[in-house]
């Protein structure tokens, strides 16, 4: 059996997040058969009052990708761009083709990590939100907290929201997630039925080929033996004529 570490742990510090108020923090990501990861990461913080608040918000978006992610800025196949959507300031980093290890973080205070045995791919994390205090922030309810993987094969097992191959959780600030999923690694097929079907459409079709050239043939046969007769009337006729002719 193969064990291979394919994506590793997001942590969220409960003391970053205190300090930094609400934050946005969306996982969208894509595992193929080959080991690389595509899709979407939005890791910002809202934008709070005073002269420099759009910049202490980039700031503590920082300091939150540092502690997340700390190897996924620079690797192959990220591009990172500026997120500025709904008073949440920070970075969008778009994943195409990335290693795996691009991911790769460790921590105590939570995890996401994604791992293969053989041609299975486990999922298991848990993020916990839940303030220490029960002095909601104001924009708690527009944090966001999403966590989206989307497998190559068929989920087995998950806790989450299923969509065909796709396992989602979700909450916000005050929230926390516990997630696990298994699916297979190679992709989806048809099922066996399918096959069955396309099998038996072909012969159909075949068959009805066969039905059609046939009742074709016999047609211009037809059509073929029906114009013979006809010329050959008028010759008998005229011959028939001319006897009775030279008779009288």
């Amino acid at each position: 059996m193969r064990k291979s570490q394919i994506a590793g742990v997001f942590i969220a510090a409960a003391a970053i997040l205190l300090l930094s108020g609400c934050v946005r923090f969306q996982a969208h990501i894509t595992v193929s058969p080959d080991n690389t990861l595509n899709g979407d990461i939005v890791v910002a913080s809202v934008v709070g009052d005073g002269a420099n608040a759009k910049s202490d918000a980039n700031d503590r978006a920082k300091a939150i990708e540092q502690k997340l992610l700390p190897n996924l800025s620079g690797a192959d196949g990220v591009t990172r761009n500026a997120y500025d959507e709904d008073g949440y300031v920070g970075s969008r980093f778009s994943l195409n083709h990335t290693p795996l290890n691009a991911i790769n973080s460790s921590g105590s205070e939570g995890s996401l990590q994604l791992t293969r045995t053989g041609d299975t791919f486990e999922f298991t994390g848990k993020v916990d939100f839940t303030p220490e205090s029960d002095d909601v922030p104001k924009d708690a309810d527009t944090s966001n907290i999403q966590v989206a993987i989307t497998f190559p094969g068929t989920v087995t097992d998950h806790n989450g929201k299923l969509d065909g191959t796709r396992v989602s959780w979700n909450t916000s600030y005050e929230g926390s997630l516990d997630m696990h999923a298994t699916a297979n690694a190679e992709p989806v097929g048809p099922p066996a039925w399918v096959w069955w079907l396309i099998i038996g459409l072909g012969i159909l079709a075949i068959v009805a080929v066969i039905v059609i050239a046939a009742v074709m043939s016999n047609r211009r046969t037809a059509t073929s033996d029906a114009t013979t007769a006809a010329l050959a009337t008028p010759t008998l006729d005229a011959k028939t004529a001319t006897d009775d002719a030279i008779r009288q």
